[in-house]
């Protein structure tokens, strides 16, 4: 009876490790996806960016046509307004470029967290089996210390005196 702490040891050192490595796994494939969420984010950035600057284009090119239609001269307030028009777009575009790449750093920053998150479920799997394989071997040989005991009890119960 005394092999019973060991065979519980092996199957809590066992399930320490399978634990690990699932958290582990479980945390790259997170990882993993967060990766391809700042690479959407950036992606959507740049597609928000162009569209900007495109609309921003079409605007400009319809209040010249009008302004032009109209027999005024393109100088002075006009052409102003038509420039801030287009620094606004501009700022616009570089904004959600800039809100991209925020958004981006903040999944990466999340995909490293969750890399690091299984490395330590892995090492504290490691560990949690070291530790069962310790208080295994400490439960068995106690279990055959008393066994050992108690065989000797016995046979000095047995002897004839």
């Amino acid at each position: 009876m005394t092999w019973i702490p060991i065979a519980a040891a092996a199957v809590q050192a066992v399930g320490s490790i399978v634990s690990g490595a699932s958290q582990n796994a479980q945390a790259r494939g997170q990882a993993a996806y967060s990766k391809a969420n700042a690479g959407l984010a950036e992606q959507q950035a740049q597609t928000q960016a162009q569209a900007i600057r495109e609309k921003a284009r079409r605007l400009a090119g319809q209040n010249r046509a009008a302004i032009g239609a109209s027999g005024v001269d393109l100088a002075g307030s006009y052409l102003d307004a038509l420039a801030d028009s287009d620094i606004n777009a501009e700022l616009d575009a570089q904004t959600a470029l800039w809100n991209g790449k925020v958004e981006a750093a903040n999944h990466l920053a999340q995909a490293k967290a969750s890399k690091k998150a299984g490395s330590s479920a892995l090492v504290g799997g490691l560990f949690g089996a070291g530790t069962s394989a310790i208080s295994g071997y400490a439960n068995w040989y106690d279990a055959k210390a008393r066994d050992d005991i108690r065989n000797k009890l016995a046979a000095g119960l047995d002897a004839p005196g």
